[in-house]
């Protein structure tokens, strides 16, 4: 009863990390997009170009911390692909350990044949040097070990439950990774709160730590858990998913700019400030630009232009229409559309609804100036 409390609390708590993040990025993307524009008019040797950098790089530095609230919620944008977890962790932990305290070494006890899992590099690489870097930490200066350790095993779904209650997680193959320190170890009461945004034993420490940690790994269709005595050490399990062997993958694209004729791009966004921002961006760019500021709007404009619009940047949260219901009318109106959805944060479930349906591909605001125009490059007819 007191871990689905827990659970019940953890899932409240994601949901309004989620939408506070979604209403700054919107808010940021005014502010980011405008600060970039803005340094394109003055000379770069004022004191102005200086302050709009620096808007530039607290704009960046507030992103960063809206994307850790993302990634507490389980939402946000994943790149995935099949990744090695053994070769992950030795990669990371030769470079912590020479920014981790002298005192604490490293140990690796990793499983013998490959273990692959599907995910975002770069949140998985999050997750393990924040344990890691725990574990160092809780040795509190004191001459002590940090195991990693990896393995795969196959869970049934009472054990899936224990783990991680209301879960639902399917029953099958897992691979587990551990990290144990011989630190001074958590209470109960500690444990209880160790997953919680904001949560620190630490004097200086501050932000989302671990609760990002357990939202990235529920986002990955997995789990973790602690468990802990004080003056013996702590052990932090995380189990993922088991895939095949790797597939191949395409190489990505390189973001770049590109000589394309004038294009044109409906902008679509129910925000008046966010719209006119994106405006001046793309007119900048060179693209010619028809706005809407809705769903139902998005439907009309479409209508009249469609032979024109080479590309629809969609908001995905509208009022009436959203923009998965949006991006169904523009398909029936011309069937080869090509949309970019555009969002503060974009659901997993809504990912998964229109996979497959013709989205050509998923921004996540606020989005940088040459980057936003280098994706709508690549995609614009």
């Amino acid at each position: 009863e007191d871990q689905l409390h827990q659970a019940a609390k953890m899932e409240a708590l994601g949901v309004l990390a989620g939408g506070l993040a979604h209403d700054f990025n919107n808010v940021l993307a005014i502010v980011l997009g405008n600060a970039e524009l803005a340094l394109t008019t003055v000379p770069q040797d004022g004191e102005t170009y200086e302050m709009l950098k620096d808007i530039v790089k607290a704009s960046r530095s507030a992103t960063e911390l809206c994307g850790q609230m993302l990634a507490y919620a389980g939402r946000g944008i994943m790149t995935t692909q099949q990744l090695e977890c053994n070769a992950m962790i030795r990669e990371l932990g030769g470079l912590l350990q020479v920014a981790l305290p002298k005192k604490a070494s490293i140990e690796y006890q990793l499983c013998d044949e490959p273990l692959f899992v599907e995910g975002d590099k770069a949140k998985l690489d999050q997750v393990i040097m924040n344990l890691i870097t725990n574990a160092a930490e809780a040795l509190e200066n004191e001459v002590g070990r940090v195991v990693a350790s990896t393995g795969i095993r196959t869970y049934d779904a009472d054990e899936l439950e224990r783990f991680q209650p209301g879960s639902q997680l399917a029953p099958g193959p897992y691979i587990w990774i551990k990290v144990s320190d011989t630190g001074c170890g958590m209470s109960l009461e500690t444990q209880k709160k160790i997953f919680d945004p904001f949560f620190t034993t630490k004097f200086t420490g501050r932000g989302l730590g671990l609760a990002a940690v357990r939202g990235i790994i529920l986002r990955h269709g997995g789990g973790v858990g602690i468990e802990s005595e004080v003056g013996k050490g702590t052990t932090f399990t995380v189990f993922l998913p088991s895939v095949n062997a790797p597939k191949k993958h395409l190489e990505p694209l390189k973001e770049g700019s590109q000589n394309f004729s004038a294009k044109r791009v409906l902008v679509v966004d129910d925000e008046v400030e966010v719209r006119k921002t994106l405006e001046r961006i793309l007119r900048k760019a060179g693209f010619a630009v028809s706005q809407a500021g809705g769903g139902r709007e998005a439907i009309e404009v479409f209508r009249k232009e469609q032979e024109s619009i080479d590309c629809v940047l969609l908001d995905l949260s509208m009022p009436e229409l959203d923009g998965v219901e949006t991006f169904r009318e523009l398909q029936k109106i011309r069937h080869d559309v090509r949309v970019l959805l555009n969002s503060g944060y974009a659901e997993q479930d809504v990912l998964n609804r229109v996979q497959g349906a013709g989205f050509a591909g998923v921004l996540q605001k606020p989005i940088a100036g040459d980057v936003l125009v280098a994706r709508i490059h690549r995609v614009a007819r």
